[in-house]
């Protein structure tokens, strides 16, 4: 019963933060260069103020927020390089002969967690031949700042960095073909969980606009989140941002919901909730806060797309419709074709939450 209290107060607290960021993000910047609310002038006096101190993800330059790691290996999972832009040196064990495949984690996250780690083994188990970099922006997307004020503070703040980090993430690509070891924008596969996604998009946006040319593919998982249903399209995820984009949703009434890709995969309905997830772990779906149980099975679902070839969906007008005809006119593999697909997928053990 105590617990069931403290969700319910928790829940409470969620929503007037989110409708107080909302107001935020949606009507104009009024917070000062600190992010605190403006304050109107006061009387000049002879004391000298002292500075104000900048939070700290002021003082992390771009460079060092966001990082590139190589994993060149099959035989070792663990060994990684990193790649500097500007630096051709540490390209030493870019394989130009393969493609690349950029994973980028989500809010509260970094490199280091089950996604996109497992993911990566996952492509170097099955022997793709590909070069798997993994973007590690964890110096805007770990805040610590408590659990009620990661959602209040941290997640809307990580929004508003969200186009300088896909910049970033472009600056790594065009990095690759000035050094002539990406010779052709359109074999660049991105995968991006929740704010990553985001983040593939704007770096797509930004190469499209550097070379005249698309990336190849977006793979977004549960992308987004409360922050994104009024942005500008050139700084989230966008169907325009690559000539492919494929979509799963898994906590559909929790994030970005609408078919945003060239084509939207919805497991088990996409949600609200998935098999090994109960409904009150709803309430902690929202990004900053614990568990995040539904919302984290959409990269487990592509985990086991990489390992099963054979992960099929059916076209339909919704999941009811889907569930109603008992049968499939027209099954796809996951990351092919376009429209909406739905598909049931069985719960597994192995499946946990997203941190």
């Amino acid at each position: 019963m105590r617990k069931l209290l403290r969700i319910v107060f928790e829940t409470i607290a969620v929503v007037l933060i989110v409708l107080i960021n909302y107001c935020d993000l949606t009507v104009g910047d009024w917070r000062d260069p600190y992010y605190g609310p403006f304050q109107p002038p006061t009387k000049k006096t002879t004391t000298t103020p002292k500075p104000r101190p900048q939070p700290i993800q002021r003082r992390i330059s771009q460079r060092d927020a966001v990082k590139f790691f190589l994993y060149p290996n099959p035989g070792n999972l663990n060994y990684k390089e990193e790649i500097v832009v500007g630096n051709n040196v540490s390209l030493s064990s870019y394989n130009p002969n393969y493609y690349p495949i950029l994973l980028i984690h989500g809010y509260m996250q970094n490199f280091t967690n089950r996604y996109p780690q497992r993911t990566k083994d996952a492509y170097l188990r099955m022997g793709f031949k590909s070069n798997i970099i993994l973007v590690d922006w964890a110096g805007y997307s770990q805040p610590d700042l408590g659990r009620i004020a990661n959602m209040a503070v941290g997640y809307p703040r990580a929004v508003k960095h969200v186009p300088r980090i896909g910049k970033r993430v472009s600056t790594l690509l065009m990095f690759l073909i000035t050094e002539r070891v990406l010779k052709d924008p359109t074999s660049i596969h991105m995968v991006g969980f929740s704010l990553g996604a985001e983040i593939a998009g704007v770096a797509g946006y930004h190469v499209k606009r550097s070379t005249g040319q698309l990336v190849g593919r977006i793979t977004a998982l549960e992308p987004g989140g409360i922050s994104y249903h009024h942005t500008n399209p050139r700084d989230r995820l966008d169907k325009s941002d690559a000539n492919f984009v494929d979509v799963m949703h898994t906590a559909a009434r929790s994030f970005r919901a609408n078919s945003i890709g060239h084509v939207d995969f919805y497991p088990n309905g996409g949600g609200p909730t998935q098999p090994g997830c109960t409904m009150l772990d709803m309430v902690q779906d929202i990004p900053g806060m614990q568990g995040s149980c539904a919302h984290g099975r959409a990269w487990e679902y592509f985990t086991d797309s990489v390992y099963n070839k054979k992960l099929y969906a059916c076209q339909s007008t919704s999941y009811m419709m889907y569930k109603m005809k008992n049968y499939c006119t027209k099954p796809v593999a996951f990351g092919q074709a376009k429209g909406d697909y739905f598909l049931d997928v069985v719960h597994k053990d192995s499946h946990q939450a997203t941190r």
